[in-house]
């Protein structure tokens, strides 16, 4: 099942939306897959950020879950 390959990620943004940090806290159990998954937060920033600095803050440290399917 998907659950067997879920992880949890935590990642930290500087402002603009730029990755500083991405590791997995929670393996999915199969390390090639973590570090994929750590990859492609890399890949795919700038995140999304509101433009207001004031909330960035809410933003800086996030906590991802990963399940494929």
């Amino acid at each position: 099942s998907s659950d067997d390959f879920s992880c949890i990620l935590e990642v930290s943004l500087i402002p603009g939306g730029d990755v500083a940090k991405a590791r997995v806290v929670q393996s999915c159990g199969d390390a090639i897959l973590d570090r994929s998954v750590e990859q492609a937060v890399f890949r795919a920033e700038p995140l999304p950020v509101p433009r207001d600095s004031a909330l960035f803050h809410y933003f800086r440290e996030l906590r991802f879950v990963f399940s494929p399917g």
